[in-house]
């Protein structure tokens, strides 16, 4: 059609729904303190934008779905929802050796994910190729 809008009612009922489900899901994340369950929060927010993605792709082929805030994505989300508001040491401890963590996080704008795990909550987990950019032989 002109419009580039296809599908049936059913098609459109399901873009409706999932647009209904993710302002009830935004909503109770909003809500409910997301620090308490960041991974269950995360899921609903990320499983909405999927289902309205596919609604949207069987209703329409000239309209761009559209994509997560990068606030939301798993890497960046400790940073969003947990520690937005903390100070970031100048130093930390690892292994026995002093790191500047201002520097790299803030200076060299490397993403939490260069050092921290994004699915074990508190886990330090250097990434060694990310070092060797900088460093010869890692840290």
């Amino acid at each position: 059609t002109a419009s580039g809008l296809r599908g049936s009612k059913a098609s459109h009922a399901r873009l409706t729904a999932a647009v209904s489900d993710a302002e009830f899901n935004y909503d109770f994340v909003k809500s409910s303190h997301i620090p308490h369950n960041i991974r269950y929060s995360l899921h609903l927010l990320n499983s909405s934008a999927d289902r309205i993605t596919s609604a949207i792709k069987e209703i329409s082929s000239s309209v761009a779905a559209p994509q997560p805030a990068a606030s939301v994505l798993q890497e960046n989300s400790c940073l969003t929802f947990c520690h937005a508001n903390m100070l970031l040491p100048e130093t930390v401890d690892y292994s026995g050796k002093k790191l500047p963590h201002q520097m790299h996080a803030k200076e060299l704008d490397l993403g939490c994910k260069s050092c921290h795990s994004v699915s074990e909550h508190g886990k330090t987990q250097i990434n060694k190729e990310v070092c060797t950019q900088c460093h010869e032989g890692g840290m």
